[in-house]
């Protein structure tokens, strides 16, 4: 389960890398800040890697605080 956990934490930490990368390359010239952040929020296909990214990382945080607390490494 330790290397379950470090799994999940590696691939939050990669799918919100890989979402900043794609908005910095599919990112608009807006001239509002709003415009831009409704943008990122709601049109964006980053979004969907940082809400896998987000989701992995707090299964991975869990895991990962299980196998802390019961001083174990292997199940």
């Amino acid at each position: 389960m330790k290397v379950t956990s470090k799994v999940f934490l590696t691939i939050g930490v990669l799918a919100i890398i890989l979402g900043c990368g794609v908005l910095f390359v599919d990112f608009p010239e807006f001239t509002r800040w709003q415009d831009t952040f409704s943008y990122i929020l709601f049109e964006s296909a980053a979004r969907v890697f940082w809400i896998l990214g987000i989701i992995s990382l707090i299964i991975g945080n869990l895991l990962f605080k299980r196998v802390k607390k019961r001083n174990r490494i292997f199940y």
